[in-house]
């Protein structure tokens, strides 16, 4: 399907999630299409700072029907992604992967080693705010290293430095699905927090009239 094949880079197509903190990257998705179920109430504007996500249902055919495009404006800087919510348990997850390169190269070789990358975490609605909590990659690297990660497959790329290590997960959904639904409820291990509130809405953090700031991005 279209979800697998997609060709990304999250280095370019993540630029303000990645910004924001430590996703954790992962090979392959948390759910597939059997998996996924379309909340109705996710559909809409939702904001944070200087950002704004517009979740609607996925028009591409090739994908799930259950599938979200999630256009998200960033100043001038705009990124589509394909988004499928999932439920372990009592938790709603989110598995993410940008729709289309950003900037794909005109050389075929360069295109062909462009990584495929998925990024997923727990997801809350709770009227006009709309909390995602993401796999932290700090957590997992440390995990990894200590030879604790649960998920048993992972493969580790050089990092910035000689001591660094960074893991890419490459279990697959059934796997990945296994490990979220046993650290649900770990804030440390799904600890990079994404805030937002629906177009319209007051924000949280402020009251209305009084201007400021507000968290969007955070532990």
């Amino acid at each position: 399907g279209t979800i697998t094949r997609l060709v990304v880079t999250l280095l370019i197509g993540m630029p303000t999630l990645i910004s924001a903190g430590c996703l954790q990257l992962s090979l392959n998705p948390l759910f597939t299409a059997d998996d996924a179920v379309f909340e109705e109430q996710l559909v809409g504007q939702w904001t944070c700072g200087n950002e704004t996500w517009t979740f609607r249902r996925a028009a591409d055919q090739d994908v799930p029907p259950s599938a979200y495009d999630v256009d998200v404006q960033s100043g001038t800087t705009k990124v589509t992604f394909v988004a499928l919510l999932g439920r372990l348990g009592e938790r709603t997850f989110v598995t993410l992967t940008p729709a289309r390169l950003a900037d794909p190269s005109s050389s075929p070789f360069v295109n062909a080693h462009v990584s495929t990358g998925f990024t997923f975490g727990r997801v809350a609605i709770e009227g006009d705010r709309l909390r995602f909590a993401m796999l932290d990659s700090g957590w997992i690297n440390k995990a990894y290293q200590a030879g604790l990660l649960t998920i048993g497959m992972s493969r580790m790329w050089p990092g910035a430095r000689p001591d660094d290590v960074d893991v890419v997960l490459t279990a697959g959904p059934s796997d990945l699905q296994r490990f979220a639904r046993a650290y649900a409820d770990d804030d440390a291990v799904f600890g990079e927090q994404v805030r937002f509130r629906r177009v319209g809405s007051t924000p949280a953090s402020q009251p209305a009239g009084s201007g400021g700031d507000e968290k969007c991005y955070g532990k």
